[in-house]
């Protein structure tokens, strides 16, 4: 991740992940504000411009809403009953198929410091009667925020400790160094995005390489950790069904069956409002 500039909302300024993030990118300067605009009023550019700016832009402010929500769903198909985690918003990744581009308006990243909050919305799910499946990559990759803010250490041991829910950390890096020495009862599941080798370079920029990412799981199971993975979005293109089936055989020479709890399959969806961004 390269950040060029710090802004803080004034009402969050004294909480100590605060300090902790601003002491771990310690070269740069730091703007408390107390107007949101302030942070978005720079970011003027549309299209690809815009949001490459945005990627450049830590935003740490506080959540007022609810932290765990209900996977929205749609009218036309049976819901999948996902939670999300939300910890915060955009990515430094570059997928230009990627919808949530045209969701963010404008694109920063933000992060949110209020973690007793979140905690506190974890213990009232862990408390709710049924199974819950916990997911941290909706509005942004799990694992991206590893150098700075530690957030697997504090949700890996939370999921630990209870019995009524899973969290899925999925991510298309291998930022998962910090999830080693943890306590996590099998509670928490590593999981990755999955494409062909001609999709992931032409289209998943500044994303890790796919062998990377099959390496990343193996290493995690070896810590014990149940594994997902999504083929999301799958590409139609010449050849493409020789690709795909090359990428499971290598996947299952890389972790066992019975170490993969689910695998999803995604279609390609494109937007009139992406097209500035390919």
């Amino acid at each position: 991740m390269t950040i060029s500039k710090i802004y803080i909302h004034q009402d969050i300024a004294d909480y100590p992940l605060v300090a902790t993030v601003c002491d771990r990118i310690h070269h740069l300067p730091v703007h408390i504000v107390q107007d949101p605009r302030a942070v978005y009023e720079p970011l003027t550019s549309t299209g690809i411009e815009g949001i490459q700016g945005g990627k450049e832009v830590l935003s740490l402010t506080r959540n007022k809403g609810a932290f765990v929500k209900e996977c929205p769903g749609t009218r036309e198909y049976a819901c999948c009953c996902y939670k999300i985690l939300h910890i915060g918003t955009f990515w430094t990744m570059d997928c230009s198929y990627c919808i949530l581009q045209a969701y963010f308006h404008p694109p920063v990243l933000q992060f949110i410091v209020n973690r007793d909050d979140l905690l506190s919305d974890l213990n009232e799910l862990f408390n709710t009667p049924g199974i819950h499946r916990v997911g941290a990559g909706e509005f942004t990759d799990s694992m991206i925020w590893e150098p700075w803010t530690d957030t697997s250490q504090l949700l890996v041991p939370a999921f630990a400790k209870q019995h009524r829910a899973v969290l899925e950390l999925k991510s298309k890096t291998i930022a998962m160094d910090a999830s080693k020495p943890l306590e996590h009862n099998r509670k928490t599941i590593c999981a990755w995005s999955l494409n062909t080798p001609k999709v992931i370079k032409e289209e998943e920029r500044r994303t890790a390489f796919l062998q990377a990412r099959f390496e990343a799981a193996a290493t995690c199971e070896a810590w014990g950790y149940p594994l997902a993975f999504h083929f999301d979005p799958m590409v139609i293109y010449d050849g493409c069904e020789k690709e795909y089936e090359s990428v499971i055989h290598a996947l299952f020479s890389h972790v066992r069956p019975e170490s993969v709890v689910w695998i999803s399959l995604g279609t390609f969806q494109f937007i009139p409002a992406l097209k500035p961004n390919v």
